[in-house]
């Protein structure tokens, strides 16, 4: 694989952060009110940024695999989310934690899919 070929994940890892972390920043326009809505957008947005991160961390020379890559996204994740809420009070939003709470879901749900992705390749879950 080419050097140009692997940092394409990195850079699309480093944009969806800004994005996401924008998103989530900007002072909240008016919208349609469904209920779940927002912590349906919440879990979806951080299993993306999970799935990401999973992928630039499996692809460089880093010796964990399978559970400690998993754990590895998941605590990565959980600050980057704990940030996020922690933060936007100062950007007009509120903290929530049971948005945090959504982040988690969808970063766990990412984990798990990696990890039932990555059995049949390893015979087990790795460590």
């Amino acid at each position: 694989m080419s050097r140009h070929t692997r940092k394409w994940p990195r850079i699309l890892l480093g944009a969806y952060s800004i994005a996401l972390f924008t998103g989530t920043h900007w002072p909240k326009l008016p919208s349609i009110d469904v209920p779940g809505k927002d912590k349906t957008l919440h879990v979806v947005a951080y299993a993306i940024l999970a799935g990401l991160l999973l992928n630039v961390l499996a692809r460089r020379t880093w010796p964990a695999r399978g559970v400690s890559l998993a754990a590895v996204t998941l605590a990565i994740v959980a600050i980057a989310g704990a940030l996020d809420e922690w933060t936007q009070p100062y950007f007009g939003r509120t903290c929530d934690l049971f948005d945090w709470l959504a982040d988690m879901a969808g970063a766990v749900g990412m984990s798990i899919a990696y990890l039932l992705a990555m059995a049949p390749r390893q015979g087990r879950l790795g460590s």
